[in-house]
C-alpha cells in the first residue's frame, strides 16, 4: 500500500471513530442527565448505547493498530502514535483529525469520570440512608413504621389524647 492510499485508510478509521466517541459523548452527557435527575430506568438503556459503541471503538481501534502493523508501524500503543503522528506530518487533514480524536477522548474520559463520581456519591448517600432506616427499624418500639406499616407508639406523629 502507497503512503497516499494508507493515509487515507487512516483518514478514514479515525473519521469513523470521531464520530463514535462523539456518539459517546453524547451518551454520556445523557447518562449525566439522568443521574442528576435520579431517573434510573433510563440509566440501563443508556448503559446498553454505551456498551455497543465501546465495541464499536474497539473494533475500529483494532483496525487501525492492524494497519499501523501492516505498515511497518509497529503493534505498541506508542508505536501506534509516533506512526500517525509520522504520517500526519505531510497530511494536514490527517493532523486535524488526529488532534479531534484526541480531544474527543480526553472529552469523553472526563465525562465518564465524572459520571464515576456521581454514582460513587449517591451510592454513599444511599447506604447512609439505609443505615438511618435500618437503625430506626431496629428500636423497640418503632420511632417510625414498624414492619406491619403502621406507626410505632414512640413516633412523634402517633395520635395522642387531647387535653381538655
Amino acid at each position: 500500500m502507497n503512503q497516499t492510499t494508507v493515509s487515507a485508510t487512516l483518514a478514514a478509521l479515525l473519521t469513523r471513530e470521531c464520530e463514535q466517541v462523539m456518539s459517546l459523548v453524547d451518551v454520556l452527557s445523557d447518562e449525566q442527565a439522568c443521574l442528576i435527575n435520579m431517573q434510573a430506568e433510563r440509566l440501563m438503556e443508556l448503559a446498553v448505547q454505551k456498551e455497543s459503541l465501546m465495541h464499536d471503538l474497539e473494533r475500529i481501534s483494532r483496525q487501525r493498530m492492524t494497519l499501523c502493523e501492516q505498515n511497518g508501524g509497529g503493534n505498541t500503543a506508542p508505536e501506534l502514535d509516533a506512526w500517525m503522528r509520522r504520517l500526519a506530518e505531510n497530511d494536514l487533514n490527517l493532523h486535524c483529525l488526529i488532534e479531534n480524536f484526541k480531544g474527543s477522548l480526553r472529552q469523553a474520559q472526563r465525562l465518564n469520570n465524572l459520571n464515576g463520581t456521581l454514582v460513587t456519591e449517591q451510592l454513599a448517600t444511599l447506604q447512609q440512608r439505609m443505615a438511618i432506616i435500618s437503625q430506626a427499624s431496629q428500636v423497640n418500639p418503632p420511632v417510625t413504621y414498624g414492619p406491619n406499616g403502621m406507626l410505632g407508639a414512640a413516633s412523634p406523629f402517633t395520635q395522642r389524647p387531647a387535653l381538655r
